[in-house]
């Protein structure tokens, strides 16, 4: 009974251990020290090797004339009080 039990806690400390080291390895992963320059080189290198431009950038909006949109709403407005 004592070497069953010697050989779980054995298991569980290797268990234990080897979450410890995955659990480095993904923080290690998740921790972004990176230059923001250097990012941005690579994706205008990776850009430029696929033949798109990132600074087309996203197309504008349009002006919208907000006059008659106010007057508009003032009208239902004044629909629903009568």
């Amino acid at each position: 009974m004592d070497r069953v039990i010697q050989d779980m806690e054995s298991s569980i400390d290797g268990i234990e251990e080897s979450t410890g080291t995955i659990e480095d390895g993904i923080d290690d992963l998740l921790v972004a020290d990176s230059d923001p320059a250097e990012v941005d080189r690579l994706i205008e290198q990776t850009a430029a090797e696929l033949g798109v431009s990132t600074q087309a950038g996203l197309p504008t909006v349009g002006v919208v004339q907000t006059d008659d949109l106010e007057e508009e709403i003032q009208k239902l407005r004044r629909k629903e009080e009568d």
